[in-house]
């Protein structure tokens, strides 16, 4: 879900070749560059993460890559309506990085020390 430019849709097309993708993104902007990237290998519809397009438990994943964090409205919101479209025994896949988590806070710190980056917030 908020598929941005598809280049994470792009890597998964590449490792499933045969699989169905679909993509969402709040920004018409973003899946013009996503449908550069992707040519016709997803489908991919403007719609917030609170309001899917689709019905319920269409989806066998879902995934979500550092995009809850900027998605406006409660998480729980969002995650409701990602396992609205999850059908049963689904998979449910979310990574994001929250500066406020404590969590987060050491992994950047690990990251800082092994000189990987850049680790600070993008303006």
């Amino acid at each position: 879900m908020a598929c941005g430019t598809g280049l994470l849709l792009g890597r998964l097309a590449a490792d499933a070749p045969a699989a169905p993708l679909d993509g969402i993104d709040a920004s018409p902007h973003m899946l013009r560059r996503a449908r550069r990237r992707l040519g016709g290998r997803a489908h991919l519809a403007v719609a917030p993460a609170q309001a899917l397009p689709f019905s319920d438990s269409s989806f066998d994943v879902v995934v979500s890559s550092s995009a809850l964090h900027g998605v406006p409205g409660a998480p729980a919101e969002i995650l409701g309506e990602w396992l609205r479209v999850l059908r049963p025994g689904g998979r449910l896949v979310v990574t994001d990085w929250r500066p406020d988590h404590l969590g987060t806070r050491l992994q950047v710190a690990a990251l800082r020390a092994l000189g990987i980056g850049p680790l600070r917030p993008l303006a």
